[in-house]
């Protein structure tokens, strides 16, 4: 999956996607709010048809998870506005 791709809604964008056994941890950018979010899965998610599929379950009807910690796991810098940096993303 690219970086920045569309997840669900063209306002959330993708990030990044750490995989933990059958536990997924997804970051994303919500481009209205202009802030990160993360989500967490339960266990055995990965039954989608393709990895995107699955990550975006894991944005749709996974658990928050703090966004502080995913910095611990993610690159990413939590103050940057990727509507800014990135604007040819975001419409």
């Amino acid at each position: 999956m690219k970086y920045l791709e569309p997840v669900n809604f063209d306002h959330i964008r993708f990030i990044d996607v750490r995989w933990y056994n059958n536990c997924a941890i997804v970051v994303v950018f919500d481009s209205i709010t202009k802030e990160y979010k993360a989500y967490i899965s339960g266990e055995n998610v990965n039954n989608g048809n393709t990895a995107f599929m699955d990550i975006e379950k894991v944005v749709a009807h996974g658990s928050y998870f703090p966004v502080t910690a995913a910095k611990e796991l993610f690159y990413f810098d939590i103050n940057e506005d990727l509507t800014l940096s990135q604007s040819m993303y975001f419409v």
